[in-house]
């Protein structure tokens, strides 16, 4: 299973890396030297029924030789867009640094996700659905945001509780081909967020960490996850039914505004904020 690159993928035509403990609040470096992509490694096994959500390691080995590669402007533009509020600090990669192994107490943030609409501190559902499927939120592709948002701004618009048995009753968890991240897929019958999932480039090596002194949420990768808990389809569907909700169409790119961010908890907002339904509507 190809996850990114291999070790052989990327050689330095400059001088060797050389790099410092990580440092806290400071921007990265431009890399010396010019990475060149190689190869890409392939694998001819094929998975079966029953390992297909579970990431080989040697999916894990790719991943981990993907370079960090951020400028120090679009860092900077990430953090403001979080608006990380007290008791979370940035702590920036450094060459040998890699996704899927952060520092102690240090949770993975891609900057396709905050995008997408990933904020701090973690929206409780968030956190909920997270430590169901026992992933950190580094293992959830970044489209995958948009239909978290998309789901929490429906449930609030057409009175359907946002929990996670509702969730994972509409969308299925599903392992992103040929990589080591997850994804949601709509189940049949129940599509209502309408848009194709948008290509955010290479965004795998665009990242940096987020610490904190205590998480919620898992922040070891895994290769696969959880066994679901048992879930009432049928009684799902008919929720989402009954709500009306199957009769509208949600284009996910315009759930990526301000507003329907905020309302769907997933922007900080003013300690004064009095819109409906205010409990959805905090972080």
């Amino acid at each position: 299973m190809d996850c990114g690159y291999t070790t052989s993928d990327w050689t330095s035509s400059g001088s060797s890396f050389s790099s410092p403990p990580p440092t806290t609040h400071s921007l990265p470096q431009k890399t010396r030297g010019k990475m060149t992509r190689r190869t890409r490694a392939s694998s001819s096994k094929e998975a079966s029924s029953s390992s297909a959500n579970e990431i080989s390691a040697d999916g894990f080995t790719a991943l981990s030789s993907l370079p960090p590669k951020m400028s120090a402007k679009s860092i900077v533009n990430t953090i403001n867009l979080l608006g990380l509020p007290g008791g979370f600090e940035i702590v920036n990669p450094i060459e040998y640094q890699r996704a899927n192994n952060p520092p102690p107490g240090c949770l993975t943030v891609y900057a396709a996700q905050c995008v997408c609409g990933l904020r701090f501190p973690l929206h409780p559902f968030l956190v909920d659905l997270l430590v169901v499927l026992g992933i950190p939120p580094s293992q959830l592709n970044p489209n995958s945001y948009r239909l978290v948002v998309g789901f929490l701004l429906c449930c609030q618009l057409y009175h359907i509780d946002p929990s996670v048995e509702n969730f994972l009753g509409v969308f299925a968890p599903r392992l992103t081909p040929g990589e080591c991240f997850f994804h949601f897929s709509p189940r049949p019958g129940l599509l209502f967020i309408h848009d194709k999932p948008f290509s955010y480039g290479a965004w795998k090596n665009r990242f940096f960490f987020v610490r904190k002194a205590e998480w919620e949420v898992p922040l070891t990768w895994r290769s696969s996850l959880n066994e679901l808990p048992s879930i009432n389809f049928e009684l799902v569907r008919e929720r989402v039914k009954a709500a009306g909700l199957l009769d509208h169409g949600f284009k996910a790119k315009a759930l990526m505004e301000e507003d329907p961010l905020t309302l769907a908890g997933f922007h900080p907002v003013p300690d004064t904020y009095t819109g409906p339904d205010s409990h959805y509507s905090r972080l």
